[in-house]
């Protein structure tokens, strides 16, 4: 498990290490390995508090907490866009078939009409 560990305010920078650096910076010259993409998409979950591991209250409390919520909020919110990506039901029919990771095994409940 990694050392990261969340900010007391959220528009704190997140930790981060060498191995993410290289990681990132290969991911966006299209060049990352397996491992370092997972890391990136580790990473990317860590900083928006949208897994499990690293999930991260969006509330905050005290005089200046409305604003620390909303932006604490809006980061979880870009993580579980993206983290939305990865359900079944959203799998596309077609030829660009992959496997959805453990993460997206959740069932979604059938909506009553």
């Amino acid at each position: 498990m990694r050392s990261w560990s969340h900010k007391k305010d959220p528009w704190h920078p997140p930790d981060y290490d060498d191995q993410v650096v290289w990681a990132v910076r290969a991911f966006f010259k299209g060049e990352a390995t397996q491992s370092q993409q997972m890391t990136v998409r580790d990473y990317l979950m860590y900083v928006t508090g949208a897994s499990e591991e690293w999930a991260d209250l969006s509330y905050r409390p005290g005089e200046d907490g409305r604003r620390a919520t909303d932006f604490a909020e809006g980061k979880r919110f870009s993580g579980l866009m993206l983290r939305k990506m990865l359900r079944p039901e959203l799998t596309p029919r077609g030829e660009h078939e992959v496997d959805v990771p453990k993460l997206a095994t959740r069932k979604r409940r059938a909506k009553k009409t």
